[in-house]
């Protein structure tokens, strides 16, 4: 993997890196993205990457207008360094899960394996990473063997549906409900508040 500084105009010291890979990881990368936009996305509605205009206009009213005599409260979360984060304990049963379902054999199940395995140049030509005989790169500031991550940008479609599960998931064991909106790294949470008698009636209080 290659890590190219971008937006540096307004991080010269610490711009934000994405992703550039050989052409057959580019292309396991594409085509195992749109597997998940063609087929899962289909299923679930609490993300606006794959939604038409309609849909997209339904959901928002959807989620303005919940009703019922529950409160609500919106939650906007921006994710720091969102594709960096996720690891193989995290993401491994998801992905099995997607092979599985696709009659796979550890092709989604690839994916946190894949970063511990490669070499991460950082892209500057006035600093390149030190060379073995071989032509290999030595391990040093330009050059992670093994970074245990993806890059900013890639993967974007499998983190979105980790982090949609993670939510739904962290709200059905606190009882209650989340209507979720969002891509990537950015997610809208309408929370659902439990109404008094709600939660008399389950002994809570």
């Amino acid at each position: 993997m290659v890590a190219v500084p971008k937006e540096r105009e307004f991080k010269e010291n610490d711009p934000r890196c994405f992703g550039k890979m050989s052409p057959e990881m580019r292309a396991y990368q594409v085509v195992t993205e749109a597997n998940i936009a063609d087929t899962i996305f289909t299923y679930v509605k609490h993300q606006s990457m794959t939604l038409t205009e309609e849909q997209l206009t339904k959901t928002l009213i959807r989620m303005s207008c919940p009703g019922g005599d529950h409160d609500y409260i919106n939650i906007v979360i921006d994710f720091s360094s969102w594709c960096t984060h996720f690891r193989a304990e995290l993401v491994e049963p998801l992905f099995r899960s997607l092979d599985q379902l696709f009659g796979f054999q550890n092709v989604y199940e690839f994916t946190p394996t894949f970063p511990l395995i490669s070499k991460l140049l950082f892209q500057d030509r006035y600093a390149t990473p030190n060379q073995a005989g071989d032509g290999e790169p030595i391990e040093g500031p330009r050059c992670v063997h093994g970074p245990e991550a993806w890059l900013e940008g890639l993967r974007q479609k499998g983190w979105t549906l980790a982090t949609i599960l993670i939510i739904l998931l962290a709200a059905h064991r606190c009882d209650t409900t989340a209507s979720l909106l969002g891509q990537g790294d950015n997610q809208v949470i309408v929370l659902r508040i439990p109404s008094q008698r709600y939660l008399q009636e389950r002994k809570f209080f």
